[in-house]
């Protein structure tokens, strides 16, 4: 028969077994903005997120986001320790369209079409 409870495995306080632990909820949602955190900082919290899961998924992902500094897609999860270096980063700036298309294989052509303010519905 299953357990009603299970212990957090950070706090080892009894909660429900399939509900988030809620001073783990409280402890990353008071947790600093990137900007306010070093370098070393964010990849030691990223660290810390690899371990069993404590709080709600969507909580997690906000959170991985925030320290990276950026959207992050979940199939990228799979390559944590690439995410842990990206959090090291400098505060990072929106890529612009030079820095796309300069991504680009050279063998693949590219055109680039931009429109004149007033030219829309052309």
């Amino acid at each position: 028969m299953l357990e009603s409870h299970r212990l957090c495995h950070i706090h080892k306080q009894p909660v429900g077994r399939q509900n988030p632990c809620p001073q783990c909820v409280s402890d990353m949602e008071s947790r600093p903005p990137r900007e306010d955190m070093t370098a070393e900082d964010r990849m030691r919290e990223m660290r810390s997120l690899a371990g069993p899961l404590e709080v709600d998924f969507q909580l997690l992902h906000a959170r991985i986001e925030e320290l990276v500094g950026r959207p992050v897609w979940t199939h990228e999860m799979a390559a944590w320790d690439e995410l842990v270096q990206e959090s090291a980063q400098a505060d990072r700036r929106a890529p612009d369209l030079v820095d796309i298309v300069s991504k680009i294989p050279p063998h693949i052509g590219t055109y680039i079409v931009q429109v004149e303010k007033g030219d829309e519905d052309r």
